[in-house]
């Protein structure tokens, strides 16, 4: 018997854990990344796992690794039982409420000012026994601080797929609106164009629009180069304060289906946009079911769902 079959001769569930990462990541150095475990650990564990069932589970190719046939019968049987054990003692502390669970959110800026509050005072009410803690970082700063386990869930603008290790679920996302005084000529215009928008001084600070497609539009058109353009702002609670005070016009994100302001005029820019960004929530997979992460996800959803209904909004005659 070699020291590899001698030292896992018996099913473990780390073993079992090892394999459905690597599985899922399709990579066993991911595997080792999500599981906060050295790859070496990994590849013995599988590897025990395929001795104990003596047959091949995983073949290795250039970019990591696929199931063969055998693996992908075992994923399915285990897959479902991994997921429940990994979140048991969660759920348990939670239904006996023998202990105060700690939470640590890390989000970027927009949503800490705008659409976490109300999210937060909901959250707290459902789960009284557990400890928030909100700390507002960069949009850089986000994933690092989720992959190193210094905040447990992430709330960051999200366009592009994460880093591989982190869940990422979509929560919300923004219509691009455009902001303006009412009774602006760009309320009247029934096909907005960017070039449109150029004729009034924007807002928006240069590099400040995260989708590069729109802000290339922006450049295109010299929407950054009004004569009169003399305020250059990034937050969407400021760009609305100095549009309600006639200082130009400004594009911004909102949560879809939120309805507009009373104060100013509000303009979707969808048909010229799109639905180009969102608010994601990451977390490492292992966290998977915590019933205290799965509850602020499902709040700040609900806190930014869109109601019954179509909002009302500036159409052009």
């Amino acid at each position: 018997m070699s020291d590899l079959s001698r030292a896992y001769k018996n099913l473990t569930f780390p073993q079992l854990k090892s394999f459905c990462e690597a599985a899922r990541l399709g990579s066993m150095t991911a595997a080792a990344v999500s599981l906060e475990i050295a790859q070496p650990t990994v590849w013995k564990q599988i590897h025990a796992l395929e001795s104990h069932l003596g047959t091949s589970l995983l073949i290795p190719h250039a970019r990591g690794c696929r199931l063969t046939p055998a693996g992908e019968q075992l994923l399915q049987l285990a897959g479902p039982l991994v997921s429940e054990m990994s979140v048991l003692s969660d759920r348990f502390r939670a239904l006996t409420g023998a202990t105060v669970q700690r939470l640590v959110v890390a989000a970027t800026p927009r949503p800490c000012e705008e659409e976490l509050p109300q999210c937060i005072a909901e959250f707290e009410n459902r789960f009284p026994k557990v400890r928030l803690v909100l700390r507002q970082l960069a949009d850089h700063e986000i994933v690092p601080a989720v992959l190193s386990g210094e905040a447990e869930l992430g709330i960051c603008l999200q366009s592009s797929p994460v880093q591989a290790g982190l869940h990422s679920e979509k929560c919300y996302e923004f219509e691009p609106t455009l902001l303006m005084p009412h009774h602006h000529p760009l309320t009247r215009i029934r096909k907005l164009r960017f070039e449109d928008i150029a004729r009034y001084p924007l807002l928006n600070a240069r590099g400040s629009e995260p989708d590069h497609v729109v802000a290339a539009s922006l450049e295109r058109v010299g929407a950054y180069d009004h004569p009169d353009r003399k305020i250059e702002l990034q937050m969407a609670r400021t760009i609305r304060r100095y549009v309600k005070l006639g200082f130009g016009v400004g594009i911004v994100g909102k949560p879809k289906g939120q309805p507009p302001a009373s104060d100013i005029a509000e303009r979707s820019l969808r048909n010229l946009i799109g639905y180009r960004q969102y608010i994601s929530a990451v977390y490492r997979p292992r966290l998977t079911g915590n019933v205290a992460l799965t509850g602020f996800i499902d709040e700040l959803r609900r806190a930014n769902r869109s109601p019954q209904g179509r909002a009302r909004r500036v159409r052009p005659r």
